[in-house]
């Protein structure tokens, strides 16, 4: 058996015609989300009737810095709860549908959470 680098293993893969057009689609669906999820931040924002200037006062950064969460690809927890409370949110959960039953996680009380933690591990 010879060692083949994983990227060879990947060239060859994609050889195939019908593998090449299914990691196609995946990433074409994966652009989408992104592409979905990253307009979904600028929408909260505009409907805050913020600017980026005047959001990143209330998160006590820049703009730059709010420019560079809109384009983000993945964002720690603890920060997208910055981003929703700066914008006004006050009531931040997320919904996971899992067989059928709806389980709700309420972000408020994760925030407090990781404010104690934050708080305990600074003594």
């Amino acid at each position: 058996m010879n060692f083949r680098r994983g990227n060879e293993q990947i060239d060859a893969a994609l050889q195939n015609p019908d593998i090449a057009a299914r990691v196609a689609a995946i990433r074409a669906g994966n652009r989408e989300n992104d592409r979905t999820y990253k307009m979904q931040l600028a929408m909260i924002r505009d409907a805050a009737n913020l600017t980026q200037t005047e959001l990143a006062q209330n998160m006590d950064s820049t703009q730059g810095v709010v420019s560079k969460l809109e384009r983000s690809e993945n964002m720690l927890l603890q920060t997208l709860l910055r981003y929703l409370n700066a914008a006004g949110a006050d009531d931040v959960r997320i919904v996971v549908s899992m067989k059928g039953q709806e389980i709700e996680v309420d972000l408020d009380n994760v925030r407090d959470d990781l404010t104690k933690t934050n708080k305990m591990e600074a003594v």
